[in-house]
């Protein structure tokens, strides 16, 4: 009967309307449970701060007296070693003392004012400076026909790096004179009035270096016995 058949389809359409009704719910119900689940950030608890970023730290520079122990006063120059200052920022954790490092020295002519650096830039540090002393004595009154009672400055410096190098300057001289260079100077001394006794370390290696005074040409070098086992 044709009226049998339209029932029959109305009812086959209203059972997949309600089907897809219940899997709709179904779908909604698991999504509900699933968001429920979710870690949700607490909005009552204020965000992490960041923490704070350590500045980089401020440098200063001043020009400073070179002070030596029987310095070349009669010499017509003068020397000045220019100082950096580290200040550290109070944000920060680092140690509240300031720390000073030589980085160069500049020769002035007492007469003109004409001056020059001993080194180029301030990427280095002078570690010390040590004068070599002629035969005349520190306390003696100044004779110009017997000389300056320092004959020359040793400077020991740390370059660029973790090498050190060793350098002999002589008032009267341009520039200083480069001798050596190692990965650690640990003595430099005058053992006699015309040698200069180095000792140093470089690689896995260590070395006793003889220079003669005043040219100081390497006369002779020789190996730093491993330590006992």
């Amino acid at each position: 009967m044709p009226g049998e058949g339209g029932f029959f389809r109305f009812l086959w359409r209203l059972n997949a309307i309600l089907a897809f009704a219940v899997a709709v719910a179904v779908l909604w119900f698991i999504a509900l449970m699933s968001r429920d689940r979710l870690p949700l950030p607490n909005l009552l608890q204020p965000a992490a701060k960041a923490a704070p970023h350590e500045s980089a730290p401020s440098y200063t520079y001043a020009l400073e007296p070179n002070l030596l122990v029987g310095g070349p006063e009669a010499y017509p120059v003068k020397l000045y070693r220019l100082v950096r200052w580290d200040e550290p920022q109070r944000s920060t954790a680092r140690t509240p003392y300031a720390t000073a490092e030589t980085v160069n020295i500049l020769v002035v002519d007492k007469q003109t004012g004409e001056n020059h650096w001993l080194f180029r830039g301030f990427d280095r540090t002078i570690l010390s400076q040590d004068p070599l002393m002629s035969s005349v004595a520190v306390n003696e009154t100044w004779d110009t026909e017997r000389g300056s009672p320092i004959r020359c400055l040793i400077l020991r410096v740390a370059d660029t790096g973790w090498q050190q190098s060793l350098y002999v300057y002589r008032y009267d001289a341009g520039e200083p004179l480069k001798i050596l260079t190692a990965d650690q100077i640990w003595m430099a001394d005058q053992i006699e009035r015309d040698k200069y006794l180095v000792s140093y370390k470089t690689g896995a290696s260590a070395f006793f270096a003889t220079y003669s005074i005043p040219d100081f040409k390497l006369l002779s070098q020789t190996p730093i016995q491993s330590m006992p086992e």
